[in-house]
Order: structure tokens, then C-alpha cells, then sequence
């Protein structure tokens, strides 16, 4: 763009705002130096869709080949946005020609625009209260459709942070009015971060009871998917035990389903971590008494290794006992395999492996393609722990040496017997 092309975009800038913006400090006065929006035709409102034809069929072009918008990280630039903003939509002029109904379709138009975004972005980054209900009013109607698209969720989730109390109120109940919009934002990729913001922005008001309530009918869903879980993850660290009450509770009421779903068993998973009592106890108990079950299932193991991760003795004396009589079972399942190794870190390690002598299995467990890791964290940790029952071990292992040592599952057992681990 030459030199000419500038000054004459600056000036017709300049003499179409002067009726408008006349700051009584000079220093406010922005630098026209500065590039905003630049294209083959110059500087031009990016905020003329629907008004300007050629700007609209510039505006809508390809912003890689056609357009870009200025960093505005510093204060001039950021300046430099408010006053086209103000400008250009009339606020301090006449505006009979530009109606609400006009200005507010441009502004959701912006929105859903990749470089209109990151203009009105720039605008709430400012926190001016004019500019931001400007913004707040023009994307109002539209505010649950924002929060799921790819670019206008970026403007959800700065309006949400600078929003006053009153806004973000009517923010909250107009999208809680709408039944199961809140839900479907919620397993929506772009829409799980606008949810996530809302949560985070209303935790300490009341408003918070609203976002909860809506999303209470699919809290099930949401652990179940993917995306949804997201959210509860979210809840559970960003909220109190009792804002989380209504996600243990289905955690509780539906533990067995969550704990055998692949995406299901990572959101109990964060609720163990998380959750507080009564509900604590009643959801651990319950996993612990199906032990058996869960130890055995693809998804369900890793539930069952979480709650022995705990190391909390009431527990891991449930799921001990629970499992008593199928340790060898277990140890020669690949998901199985893997709760009998955590059991031995437990105190409960002698019960586990005396139940390996009882049945005179050791032997055939060492050979296993899973068992035969069960049998080396046995002699790891007896040999720590109980020194009398790792000899044992050795003893009865010591007739079986010579053929474990060409073994392809014994051969690492052979080494730790004779110090080479």
C-alpha cells in the first residue's frame, strides 16, 4: 500500500470522525500512523458489514490473501480500536442512519468473524464499560448460539470476564432459560470452554445455583463424553463440596456404569480424587465390594488402582479381602495383573503371596506373560518387607532357574534371584 493510499484512507477516517470522537485531552487523539485494519484499498471499517457493500465483500473475503488486524497488546493500538469502534458505530454522533437493530447484527456478524473477533476482543480487553455494553447488547439474542462457534466462543468468554454482575446475570438467564442449551454447549469442542469460563466467572455469586441447575439433567452425559468431561473436571476443582453435590451423587448412583466406560472411569476417577464426605465414603465402599468385577474389566481396573492409590487402610482392606481367592486368577489377566501388583505394595502382601504358595502356582506365574511381573514385584517387596517370605519365594522358585533363565517371561525373574537386578 503506498504512501498516498495511507494518507488519504487517514484523512477520510479523520474527517468522518470528527463530528463524532473530540477527546479534551489531545494525547487521546489516536495515532492514524498506526495501521488497524489494512487491505489493497487502505485503512477501512472493519465494522460496515451490511452497511458498505465492497467493504462487506472485503470484510468476507479471505482474511490470509485480503486482510489483517493489528496486534493490539499495547495501549496506543488498544486506543486505536476504541475509537473506530465508537466512531464508526455512531455512539457519540448522530446514528439515525445506523439502526440497533444494524449495529447489533454487525456486531454478532464481527463475532463470528476470525479477525472481527479479535477486534471486539480487543475492545472488552480495554474494560471500557461503554464499549462493553455495546458489545454485551449486540450479541445478547445470540449469546447461546457464541458460545459453541469456533470464533465467537473467544467473545463469550472475554464478555463473561468483563461484564458488570447485572450483565453477566442476564448473560446466565438467558442461556439457562433455553432447556439443555448449557448441556449442549457443554459436548460441544468450542462450546465445553464457554461453559468452562461461565462456571469459573459465577462460582462465588449466586448465579452459580442457575449454571449448576442446568447442567444437573445431563451430568451423567457429560461424564460419559469426551468433551463434557471437561467440564466436570472443571466443577470438581474450581467449586465447593456442596456446589459439586448433585456430580457425586450420580457418581455414586452410577458408579458401576462410569467405572466400566472408557471415558466414564477418568470422570470417577477425578470425583475420587475430589469428593468429600458422606459421599466420599459411599462411592469408594461401592467400588471396593465390586472389586472383583471392576479388576477384571479393561476400564474398571484402573478405578479399582486409584482407590488402592489412596493407601488409605479401610479401603485397601476391602478391596484385599474382596479379592482373596482369585489372586492367581487376576494375576494372569492382563488387567487384573495389575491391581494384584498394586495389592502387593499393600500390608496385605503376605496374604497375597501365601495364597501363590497354597495353590502351587508360583511357578506357572512366572512363566505368564502377565504373571510373571506379579511374581517380580512379589520378590521386590518381600524382599523389603518380609525377608523371611522372599526366601521362601526363592526357594521354591530355586529348582526352576535353569529353565526360567531362557524363558522370554521368566528370564527377568532369573536376573533379580541372581542380583542382576
Amino acid at each position: 500500500m503506498s504512501e498516498s493510499e495511507t494518507n488519504t484512507s487517514t484523512s477520510d477516517i479523520k474527517n468522518m470522525g470528527s463530528h463524532v470522537f473530540s477527546p479534551s485531552d489531545p494525547t487521546l487523539i489516536p495515532s492514524y500512523g498506526s495501521p488497524l485494519v489494512q487491505s489493497s484499498e487502505g485503512l477501512f471499517d472493519p465494522f460496515s458489514i451490511g452497511q458498505n457493500p465492497s467493504l462487506n465483500q472485503i470484510f468476507r473475503a479471505s482474511p490470509q490473501e485480503d486482510f489483517q488486524l493489528t496486534d493490539y497488546s499495547n495501549g496506543e493500538a488498544a486506543l486505536d480500536a476504541n475509537w473506530l469502534f465508537y466512531n464508526y458505530m455512531g455512539i457519540w454522533g448522530d446514528s439515525a442512519w445506523y439502526t440497533q437493530d444494524a449495529l447489533n447484527n454487525d456486531i454478532v456478524l464481527m463475532a463470528k468473524h476470525k479477525q472481527g473477533c479479535q477486534f471486539l476482543q480487543n475492545i472488552l480487553i480495554g474494560k471500557d464499560p461503554c464499549g462493553t455494553k455495546i458489545i454485551f447488547e449486540g450479541v445478547l439474542e445470540c449469546i447461546v448460539d457464541l458460545m459453541s462457534h469456533p470464533s465467537g466462543n473467544y467473545i463469550f468468554q472475554r464478555l463473561v470476564e468483563v461484564c458488570s454482575i447485572d450483565q453477566l446475570q442476564e448473560i446466565v438467564l438467558r442461556i439457562t432459560r433455553e432447556r439443555g442449551a448449557l448441556i449442549h454447549a457443554a459436548v460441544d469442542h468450542f462450546g465445553t470452554r464457554s461453559v468452562q469460563k461461565l462456571v469459573k466467572m459465577t462460582k462465588k455469586l449466586p448465579l452459580i445455583t442457575y449454571v449448576i441447575s442446568a447442567l444437573a439433567p445431563g451430568i451423567l452425559a457429560l461424564m460419559l463424553n469426551q468433551t463434557g468431561s471437561h467440564v466436570i473436571r472443571h466443577c470438581l476443582v474450581h467449586l465447593d463440596s456442596q456446589q459439586n453435590r448433585v456430580i457425586f451423587e450420580v457418581a455414586v448412583k452410577y458408579c458401576l456404569r462410569l467405572a466400566t466406560h472408557e471415558q466414564g472411569c477418568v470422570s470417577l476417577n477425578n470425583c475420587i480424587d475430589c469428593i468429600k464426605d458422606p459421599h466420599r465414603k459411599q462411592l469408594i465402599n461401592m467400588i471396593s465390594v465390586n472389586a472383583v468385577q471392576l479388576s477384571q474389566d479393561p476400564f474398571g481396573n484402573y478405578v479399582v488402582q486409584r482407590v488402592l492409590a489412596l493407601q488409605n487402610p479401610e479401603f485397601t482392606k476391602i478391596i484385599c479381602y474382596q479379592l482373596q481367592g482369585y489372586y492367581v486368577l487376576l494375576s494372569m489377566q492382563k488387567c487384573g495383573s495389575h491391581v494384584v501388583e498394586k495389592c502387593l505394595k499393600s500390608p496385605w502382601i503376605s496374604n497375597i503371596v501365601n495364597e501363590f504358595l497354597a495353590n502351587d502356582k508360583l511357578v506357572q506365574l512366572a512363566r505368564d506373560p502377565f504373571g510373571n511381573y506379579v511374581i517380580q514385584t512379589a520378590l521386590k517387596y518381600t524382599k523389603v518387607m518380609h525377608y523371611g517370605l522372599y526366601q521362601l519365594l526363592v526357594i521354591v522358585l530355586q529348582p526352576h532357574l535353569s529353565d526360567l533363565q531362557y524363558h522370554p517371561n521368566g528370564r527377568n525373574i532369573f536376573k533379580f534371584i541372581n542380583g542382576s537386578i
